[in-house]
């Protein structure tokens, strides 16, 4: 959960950066500093491809574990496209990592737009509170449990349970939430540090090896990198290695 603040101290400058494990440089540029959560500064920023720009967020990570949350987040992007392409559900929810950056220690990710707040319980003159209905949720939550991912696990403020936490939801209107009590499918689920995604990397390779065969099916070459971000998993301080995996990737994204 990011708080919002404002001191001009903050800023990251326009500069040049590498990712770990992937050639050549980029060049980033701030748009604002969006604040300090519990784990890391996070800045808006554009970076400059070989042929186009893309707003992302840059994670400035305090306990220096960019490369663990960079390698969480890969790997439920990649579960994520798998479910969509089998029919488990329609809308991306997982934001698109970038990499890790070698100047800064942190990681970068595809900026989301939206608020992080909303209502988990709302209220009408007639009724003391009836559940949100957030449009896929359900089968999002299940399908990545099945592969041993906890993602309904910190969605909820510590301090009120009764409002969102860790999801950007687009733009909505509390009049229509309290005609429909549902919500739209455009969110995505922040936050990879370990204190906020679970997952069990001896469930997640049972996973693999059960859907294997559909994956590569699937997904094409990216099965082969989700094995390999699984085995990664298993390790306490996994370091990002120059594999053709990340180099496509990258690509993939920028030609987006």
């Amino acid at each position: 959960m990011i708080r919002e603040i404002r001191e001009k101290r903050e800023t990251l400058k326009t500069r040049e950066i590498g990712f770990e494990g992937i050639e050549g440089k980029f060049k980033i540029e701030q748009i604002k500093f969006l604040g300090v959560g519990s784990e890391a500064r996070v800045f808006q920023c554009r970076l400059f491809g070989p042929k186009k720009e893309i707003e992302i967020i840059v994670s400035e990570r305090h306990s220096g574990d960019a490369p663990q949350v960079f390698i969480s987040n890969l790997i439920c992007y990649l579960i994520d496209e798998y479910a969509r392409k089998k029919g488990e559900y329609q809308y991306q929810h997982v934001p698109t990592p970038i990499g890790v950056c070698k100047e800064i220690p942190g990681y970068l990710y595809k900026y989301v737009k939206g608020k992080e707040y909303f209502p988990w319980d709302y209220y009408t003159k007639e009724e003391e509170g009836k559940a949100t209905r957030l449009d896929e949720w359900g089968e999002f939550v299940g399908f990545f449990s099945s592969a041993g991912i906890e993602m309904g696990y910190d969605t909820a403020d510590a301090e009120d349970g009764r409002i969102s936490k860790n999801i950007i939801s687009k733009d909505y209107d509390y009049s229509e939430l309290l005609k429909t009590g549902q919500l739209s499918p455009h969110w995505m689920r922040i936050d990879y540090g370990s204190t906020s995604i679970q997952i069990s990397p001896e469930r997640l390779t049972k996973f693999i090896e059960e859907n294997r065969k559909d994956l590569r099916k699937k997904l094409g070459w990216k099965a082969e990198f989700l094995e390999h971000l699984a085995n990664l998993k298993k390790e306490k301080k996994p370091k990002i290695q120059k594999t053709e995996f990340l180099k496509r990737h990258l690509e993939e994204i920028l030609k987006e």
